[in-house]
């Protein structure tokens, strides 16, 4: 017969807690239960097959977690549904608290002793004789406020020599992995402030650490470069995020066959060095990556502009919730060279696909905002779209129309492409009965090569039986009465054109 024997849980009424804590993870390690309360789980990675036995295990590690605290202070974490959350929160509260209090001096005790402010600067600031003279144990449990060890604070400070020195120490390994309150390797912080040389040190010795993977040395620890913070961004990531190229270069070149995934936020690597405009390290990311990188980003996007210099046909056609794909993106941004390589690399199909609002094409984007370059690129790709027309029946010639303040730009520049020059498309009528030269009159645009083209009809009507000179002259009576002026000559382009 087999009895089963309840774990007995440590108790915690406010002081203490690191201690407290060593015993709740060594209760949970023996449950089978750490890697939910240090990681948490997303519902939607898990099978669901597996759901439930997840969510059961989760619950009993939430509840030895409630149980395991006094009634005052059960409320900080009543409202915790899993028991990461609940954790994370007492370890915010009462960790940083207890180091802090004892910095202070108003007798609290703690477990793990406080950074000695000499120590700190020593770190800091690379005194690597006066770093020799500190006793190896204590570099593993000095700890500043928010537990950087001494290796954490000569990496943040890029001082490469104590950097080298400490990794020399027998103890090194545990020091690689060690986690700040942020859940910080060493390696998060040099790669976050781009110190090339201290990340470069970090990566060479933990991939000497593990250099004999079939002898199991170091075959239980993640990856050093894998490993994530509490926003579940890698190295990676924060070199990324703050355009250490180089830096990047290292991290890619070292382990190209980790597909990194999306942090708390939803954002991978690739789609943070497209949003910040990081051309070189998005080629980079794409180009040295042994397997398919991730591109997922916000609001249900793909990496919309990273798709441009990708071979993945079928990812220029991916489109995030607006209906949008990257040649729309790229066509507003204005970016031609990305233009270019889209079209290069996508089916033809890429340029006729429509958004969800108002059924836009990437050419209608481009003629919005005057990219007259992207316009001729994506016609010569893909002439047939120019017959195409949003959700109110607007074309190329509308769109050129729409955008106000925009003096340098005249819509008679399309006339100049063999593709746009015909009656049908340039007095095409939308819903409203409207042809682009009606627009150009609402729009008051002073285009004289415009009006003076003879494929231009002058004489068409909209739905309110009037022609564009209609508009001029009712938008004159209005004017005159607000004592606004029209500008200068414009009702004078078409005398004589009527």
């Amino acid at each position: 017969m087999v009895i089963s024997i309840q774990p007995t849980i440590p108790f915690f009424e406010g002081n203490g807690y690191d201690t407290w804590s060593i015993k709740m993870r060594t209760l949970f390690i023996s449950e089978d239960l750490w890697e939910l309360v240090d990681k948490g789980y997303v519902e939607e990675e898990i099978p669901r097959d597996a759901m439930r036995d997840v969510r059961k295990n989760d619950a009993k590690a939430l509840f030895f977690i409630q149980q395991a605290i006094t009634e005052s202070i059960f409320p900080q974490i009543s409202k915790a549904t899993k028991s990461k959350e609940a954790w994370d929160t007492l370890q915010t509260k009462y960790q940083s608290t207890s180091l802090v209090a004892a910095q202070d001096g108003d007798g609290s005790q703690t477990d793990i002793p406080v950074m000695d402010d000499s120590v700190y600067e020593v770190a800091a600031e690379g005194m690597i004789e006066v770093l020799k003279k500190i006793p190896e144990s204590e570099f593993r449990v000095q700890l500043s406020p928010r537990h950087n060890t001494i290796l954490h604070i000569a990496s943040e400070f890029g001082q490469i020599d104590s950097v080298q020195w400490i990794l020399m120490l027998p103890s090194c390994s545990s020091l690689l992995q060690c986690l700040n309150l942020n859940g910080d390797t060493p390696l998060h912080l040099a790669a976050r402030e781009g110190h090339l040389e201290v990340v470069e040190a970090l990566v060479c010795k933990e991939r000497e650490l593990h250099a004999d993977i079939e002898t199991g040395v170091g075959a239980d620890k993640e990856m050093l470069i894998r490993m994530t913070n509490k926003g579940k961004n890698t190295a990676l990531h924060e070199a990324v995020r703050y355009g250490h190229y180089e830096v990047v270069m290292l991290l890619i070149k070292e382990d190209p066959d980790f597909t990194y995934g999306a942090n708390d936020s939803g954002i991978t690597p690739l789609y943070m060095a497209v949003e910040g405009g990081f051309t070189a390290a998005v080629k980079l990311i794409i180009e040295k990556s042994s397997t398919s990188p991730s591109y997922n980003g916000l609001m249900g996007r793909t990496a919309l502009h990273a798709a441009v210099i990708c071979n993945d046909i079928d990812l220029t056609k991916e489109v995030d919730k607006n209906g949008w794909s990257p040649l729309h993106y790229t066509a507003e941004r204005g970016d031609l060279e990305i233009v270019k390589l889209l079209l290069e690399k996508s089916e033809k199909s890429v340029a006729y696909l429509r958004s969800k609002d108002g059924k836009k094409t990437a050419l209608h984007i481009a003629s919005f905002h005057h990219r007259t370059e992207i316009v001729e690129k994506i016609l010569s790709h893909s002439p047939g779209c120019r017959e195409q027309v949003d959700d109110k029946g607007n074309n190329i010639f509308h769109f050129a129309m729409m955008k106000e303040g925009d003096d340098d730009f005249n819509p008679s520049s399309y006339f100049f492409n063999y593709w746009l020059r015909l009656r049908g498309l340039i007095n095409k009528k939308n819903a409203q009965g409207n042809t682009p030269i009606h627009l150009l009159s609402l729009k008051q645009i002073l285009d004289f090569e415009f009006v003076r083209m003879h494929m231009v009809d002058k004489k068409a009507y909209n739905n309110e039986d009037l022609t564009a000179y209609d508009i001029i002259l009712r938008a004159k009576e209005d004017n005159s009465e607000k004592k606004v002026r029209l500008p200068h000559n414009f009702n004078y382009m078409f005398i004589g054109k009527c």
